[in-house]
């Protein structure tokens, strides 16, 4: 039996644990991100041993994992509905749970795999503004690195600290700056690496990318559908079969 106490408040409560989920986490602080309770508004009942989950067209009944502490959750290590929301994964999935594309962390959370931008040179700028409207529109973006590269270093454009740019990885998009007036720069976007740790603001916690270091990184933009109206409330939920 397992207590859940714990709420997500803001998107640095949602941390990747063990497993290869960043394709699910990056989306679910991005949501997380679009509108405040977002995770906690997906659970729609939970018990000791049972969730259920409003995830994609249908809610999800699941069981929880007995090893959920070891899962993704909270910063802390704190189990909370981070922790329901991926099990709920497992109950669709089975055991193919690790390295999907974006496309199915927006299908599964909501309902529609959205659209993806890379940013390719000279497009990226124009990457970077799609994605700075879709997060002043409400709508999830996340941005992803190719797996054929090695994970490398990165000067930050915020503050010129330098940060490990992760392969075959999700970041969130958490949000974006303008650019300088008299400048040519195009602004930038604030991306939330997952399994981060440290301090939990955003302007501090989050690497800081200009339109140039998007292109350096060989980042691929996704942009998610609008969240839709929470069901919390108006359903009991049905059981999905592992597919």
């Amino acid at each position: 039996m397992l207590d859940f106490p714990a709420s997500v408040t803001q998107c640095a409560d949602v941390r990747q644990g063990p497993l290869g989920t960043c394709w699910l986490m990056a989306p679910l602080i991005a949501g997380e991100v679009t509108v405040s309770g977002f995770c906690d508004r997906l659970i729609l009942h939970s018990t000791g041993t049972l969730a259920v989950v409003d995830v994609g067209s249908a809610p999800v009944t699941t069981n929880i994992p007995a090893h959920a502490h070891d899962r993704s959750g909270s910063r802390d290590g704190t189990v909370n509905s981070a922790t329901l929301i991926e099990a709920a994964a497992q109950t669709v999935l089975g055991s193919r749970l690790e390295g999907h594309l974006p496309f199915k962390g927006f299908q599964f959370l909501f309902g529609s795999p959205g659209v993806a931008i890379p940013a390719l040179p000279g497009f990226a700028r124009a990457a970077l503004r799609a994605a700075a409207h879709a997060l002043d529109s409400g709508r999830p973006v996340v941005a992803a690195t190719l797996p054929r590269r090695r994970s490398f270093t990165l000067a930050d454009e915020h503050n010129g600290r330098q940060v490990r740019i992760t392969a075959n990885h999700v970041y969130a998009v958490v949000g974006h700056t303008q650019s300088k007036p008299g400048s040519d720069c195009s602004g930038g976007l604030l991306m939330r690496n997952p399994v981060l740790t440290g301090r939990t603001d955003i302007d501090v916690d989050a690497l800081h990318l200009s339109a140039d270091e998007l292109t350096e990184a060989t980042m691929t933009l996704f942009i998610g559908p609008k969240p839709a109206p929470s069901r919390k409330g108006t359903s009991t939920g049905q059981r999905a079969e592992p597919q």
